[in-house]
Formats: structure tokens, C-alpha cells, sequence
């Protein structure tokens, strides 16, 4: 038989997952005293402790209606006072291993674990791309060449400061504009031609373009 004592939570969720599978008889308790109360009540009685069933101590005893529903109404209200969007939890109420809920609850606390990792994950991988696109920006706006970027409709996305200074406008408020809102009909037909044909070869090329200031 193996007793477990002073198991965190997520410690005791793998233990609940994993008992089924063990050779052995698998006992939680939530403090080392009464590890030894167990061993010395089992011990009185004549028990073998490798004889005894993989179950809960708490299982000897059937509860009552009344007892189920306080029960179920602490898990939903446990569930009820999770964000699930955001990193950690209140886990100031630690639950006592002999809850007879406490496997579910112990499962619980696992999967929001588990969704904090990936939150986590997402977090550091978000603000990693921030600093790459700074950097990115940072180095555009010291370029002395004029630069813009299109969509595959050949609508505006962003530019340079360069660029946008000629243009009359902010950087940010190229945003979803085209050629003929900046140029003449004529010089934005030519622009959009030339960005159809690079983009339909895949392959770049170096064209001396009119440009109006």
C-alpha cells in the first residue's frame, strides 16, 4: 500500500489519474498525522495493509442528499470563480485530500494549469513579435529610401515616414487607401500594373517609375 500525504493539487490529480493503474492500493490523506492515524486505526484493527482496497478513506462513508448538494454547490461555485482567460487562479481555498469531490477539483486545478502554460506560451510569443516588428519599424524609418507595403488587392497596409511625408499624410493613415486617392488616374493605373505583374512573376524587378510630389 501507498499513503500519500501533503500532495499539492496537481500532484493529486495525477495521483487520482494514475491509482487505477497501480499494483497497489493507493491512500491520500492531507497531513502526515493522519498517515499515521490510518496506519495505527488499519494496524488495530488486524488489517493488512496490502489487503486493503485502492479507494478513498473517505469513500467508507455513503453520503447523504444533503451532503451531495453542499457539495455540488461548492464545485459550481468553485468553477464559477475561474477566469479561464487569464494566467493563474484563486487558489486561497486549498481543498482537504478526504473531500469526496476532491479527485474533480484536483482535475480542475490541472487544466487551468495546463491552459496558464499556454497562455503563458502565447504571451512571451506576442511580445517577442512586438519587439521583432519595433525593431523592424525602428529600422524602416532610418532608411532614406521611400517604402510601402500592399495587400494582394494592391490596397495600402503601411509605409515609411519617408514615403508618407510625400504623400501629405501620417504613416498610420495609410492604412487601407489605394493608388488613385494619392496620384493622378493615369500614374495609378501604372503603378497598379506594374504591382500585378511583379506579383503574377513572384519575381522582383527594377523600373524607374513618375513620381508626383
Amino acid at each position: 500500500m501507498c499513503i500519500f500525504y501533503g500532495a499539492n493539487r496537481f500532484l493529486r490529480a495525477a495521483i487520482n489519474i494514475a491509482s487505477p493503474l497501480a499494483p497497489f492500493p493507493v491512500r491520500m490523506v492531507k497531513d502526515l498525522d493522519s498517515a499515521l492515524r490510518l496506519i495505527a486505526e488499519e494496524e488495530s484493527e488486524g488489517i493488512k495493509l496490502s489487503s486493503l482496497p485502492a479507494v478513498r478513506d473517505t469513500a467508507k462513508k455513503p453520503l447523504s442528499s444533503n451532503d451531495t448538494q453542499q457539495y455540488v454547490d461548492k464545485l459550481l461555485h468553485y468553477l464559477g470563480s475561474i477566469n479561464w482567460e487569464t494566467d493563474g487562479f484563486d487558489d486561497s481555498s486549498e481543498i482537504d485530500p478526504s473531500h469526496p469531490f476532491s479527485p474533480v477539483f484536483d482535475a480542475i486545478a490541472l487544466v487551468k494549469n495546463d491552459l496558464d502554460d499556454l497562455i503563458q506560451e502565447r504571451t512571451r510569443a506576442e511580445e517577442a513579435l512586438r519587439e521583432s516588428e519595433n525593431k523592424y519599424r525602428t529600422l524602416l524609418e532610418n532608411l532614406p529610401q521611400k517604402i510601402f507595403y500592399k495587400d494582394k488587392d494592391l490596397v495600402y497596409v503601411s509605409c515609411n515616414e519617408n514615403y508618407a511625408r510625400d504623400l501629405k499624410i501620417k504613416p498610420e493613415d495609410i492604412n487601407g487607401r489605394t493608388d488613385y486617392e494619392f496620384f493622378p488616374e493615369e500614374l495609378a493605373e501604372k503603378y497598379r500594373a506594374d504591382d500585378k505583374r511583379i506579383i503574377a512573376s513572384g519575381e522582383t524587378e527594377d523600373i524607374e517609375e513618375k513620381y508626383i510630389q
